[in-house]
């Protein structure tokens, strides 16, 4: 096997370790208080462990330092937010940060073994919630992480959260940069015309 395919494959391990984790915190949250945003998040986080372990090894993938650090940050910023339990919980945003979750989930699902944190490419997929938006797992985080914000209000989280927006802005920049390189996806691009909001950007 080569270093290259052996180096994915420790990626792999580590990446579903990581989100198993994530789901069994989930998880023994769950036994203790259910709530709708946390069961829809536990089957995120499962879903990206088995995901990890069968994806699709990368065509192109990029190793830079700088792409390391903001996909790092990006992804991991808002794990450290907390909730605040002085403040009541708004059921209209709790059901709106719900369908930022689903909508990040039916993604996730769409994507598949294309699948990935770091920018790459695994492969060109324009189907399902696709044919609408070219990032719709970004689109939830950015609904569901807003309104978590709005119902947690506190310095931390609003760092948390500002490290998150910049961070995933910016990681989107550079996945799309990468993959405009695959002749596919650059005409996919142009015809899908929005990123994660439609009619705005």
């Amino acid at each position: 096997m080569t270093t290259i395919l052996w180096r994915e494959h420790i990626a792999n391990v580590v990446l579903a370790t990581a989100y198993l984790y994530f789901f069994s915190n989930n998880f023994a949250y769950l036994t203790t208080e259910f709530r709708i945003s946390v069961l829809i998040l536990a089957i995120f986080n499962l879903v990206i462990a088995f995901n990890a372990i069968f994806r699709r090894v990368p065509t192109r993938v990029s190793l830079k330092l700088f792409d390391v650090c903001i996909t790092l940050i990006g992804t991991y910023s808002l794990t450290f937010a907390v909730g605040v339990r002085t403040q009541e919980e708004v059921i209209a945003l709790q059901l709106l940060g719900g369908a930022g979750l689903m909508l990040s989930l039916l993604g996730l699902l769409t994507l598949n073994k294309s699948f990935g944190l770091l920018p790459a490419d695994r492969g060109v997929v324009t189907g399902g919630i696709y044919s609408v938006l070219r990032h719709p797992i970004y689109a939830g985080y950015f609904l569901s992480s807003s309104c978590f914000l709005a119902q947690n209000y506190s310095l931390h989280n609003l760092v948390c959260f500002m490290l998150f927006a910049v961070c995933e802005t910016l990681r989107l920049h550079r996945e799309e940069k990468l993959l405009l390189q695959n002749p596919h996806y650059a005409e996919y691009a142009s015809k899908v015309r929005w990123r994660i909001l439609p009619f705005v950007w």
